[in-house]
């Protein structure tokens, strides 16, 4: 069985005490390989912290932000541990990432109710295999600092303007996409239909599911009589007692009734 070797949070100071073996994410270019594993009290005050989500929200040297969601939270009577499976964004640049676990619970409405975050913790991509410079706490002091100001809690969804989206924004969004879709692919075939029946009535059978191009070529198929949309002319000549008589212009309905 793997030996783990856990990263404890304090529940009281919410510190998060890192093994020293456990300081190093991974090296540059890394890709979900390296996994830190936590564990932390149950209960926080009153609060049962099994019952909340996890997230791992963190920024990498060049102050890119992301996020992990924890999918393996295990509860005991006690303790509950979990693991953050270190993805791309953190390994993209070799350097310092600074990461907070952030811990939410929702209503049925998926408003945020609760919410509980450690202090900021930081940790080292390796440049290919060599450690790299070493710094000292004045510098370390100040990276943190920084990393404190370019952090932001990220929705593993959306962020919008930098900042977070929570659930209930974004399935509004999506909602309102849906719905704009729905209507657009509605009024195109409701108006494939009036199309298709108009042509139809034209003498040239067109269905409504037929395409754009189809219904196109049957437009051209249809026939006009003379030189007018409503009528023609009749140049027919009779004689009526020795006098030529000329039938001038006629509507459609006005010829079929003589």
């Amino acid at each position: 069985m793997e030996n783990i070797t856990y990263c404890k949070i304090d529940s009281n100071l919410r510190k998060i005490t890192l093994p020293e073996n456990e300081k190093i994410l991974g090296v540059y270019h890394d890709k979900n390989v390296t996994r830190k594993h936590f564990k932390m009290p149950r209960y926080y005050q009153d609060n049962d912290m099994s019952e909340f989500s996890i997230k791992v929200n963190y920024v990498n040297e060049d102050k890119e932000t992301d996020c992990y969601a924890v999918d393996d939270m295990l509860s005991t009577e006690d303790y509950i541990t979990f693991s953050w499976l270190v993805g791309a964004t953190a390994c993209r640049v070799p350097g310092m990432v600074g990461f907070v676990i952030c811990f939410t619970k929702i209503d049925e409405e998926s408003n945020i109710t609760q919410e509980y975050n450690t202090e900021l913790s930081v940790c080292r991509v390796l440049d290919g295999c060599e450690l790299g410079k070493a710094i000292d706490s004045e510098q370390e002091k100040d990276i943190i600092a920084q990393f404190v100001k370019y952090l932001i809690k990220v929705d593993s969804t959306l962020s919008i303007s930098g900042e977070a989206a929570d659930a209930k924004v974004v399935g509004d969004w999506l909602k309102k996409i849906e719905e704009t879709e729905e209507n657009l692919k509605k009024s195109v075939s409701d108006g494939k239909t009036l199309l298709a029946e108009a042509i139809t009535e034209k003498g040239i059978d067109t269905a409504s599911g037929d395409s754009f191009a189809t219904m196109a070529e049957n437009v051209r198929k249809i026939q006009t009589t003379g030189y007018g949309v409503s009528g023609y002319i009749d140049t027919t000549i009779e004689t009526s007692g020795g006098i030529f008589a000329i039938y001038g212009l006629y509507t459609v309905e006005e010829q079929e009734a003589s």
